[in-house]
């Protein structure tokens, strides 16, 4: 009978600690957004998680910070070939570090980092730029980090599936907040995707 009281409480707390996580936080998140600091990470132990994800790869593979941007919108399969035969010669992923504030993770080093692991996964899975790549790249991601993280998985395929939607929704345009699109869309997903932003 303790052994079966303690497992009882084991679960309970587990449920108390799933609820805090995910429900109650994404609850916070659309209610507390307007007053929200612009550097508060969405989740923090996301952004603790693509630390040490980067940490653990970066001895199997060289990241290489760059500036300009050699991804060509106008060949998306080259550009990935490109990318695989860079990789699988040389262990390289360049990463490209510009337009990274403003993002999920409040802070502009770990949305780095979280570029890192999504253009991991496209070279290593061989998953295209078009929307059904960068669908099946969102799922893969959202599967590798903890599976009780429903918070989390969710905001990856708001991220990647979300804004793609967006993207194409308005004629090959992004989003102008990248934060206030992913706190939309925990709200309406189809209102966030085909009401245009405005810049202020």
């Amino acid at each position: 009978m303790e052994n079966l009281l303690n497992k009882n409480d084991i679960n309970i707390f587990l449920d108390l600690e799933f609820a805090k996580y995910n429900k109650q936080r994404k609850e916070e998140l659309i209610r507390n957004f307007s007053t929200m600091p612009s550097d508060e990470p969405f989740s923090q132990r996301l952004n603790d998680w693509l630390v040490s994800w980067y940490n653990d790869q970066k001895d199997h593979v060289h990241f290489e910070f760059v500036t300009e941007d050699d991804f060509n919108p106008k060949d998306i399969k080259g550009t990935l070939n490109r990318y695989i035969e860079r990789f699988e010669k040389e262990r390289v992923i360049r990463i490209w570090t510009g337009s990274s504030d403003n993002s999920m993770f409040g802070n502009e080093a770990v949305n780095v980092l979280y570029r890192c692991f999504h253009d991991y996964v496209h070279i290593t899975q061989k998953a295209g730029f078009d929307f059904a790549g960068e669908s099946f790249t969102a799922l893969v991601q959202a599967s590798l980090i903890p599976s009780d993280w429903l918070l989390e998985k969710q905001l990856i395929m708001t991220d990647i599936v979300g804004l793609n939607l967006y993207h194409r929704a308005h004629n090959k345009e992004y989003v102008v907040d990248q934060r206030q699109f992913i706190i939309d869309f925990l709200k309406n997903p189809a209102d966030a995707i085909f009401r245009k932003q405005i810049a202020k």
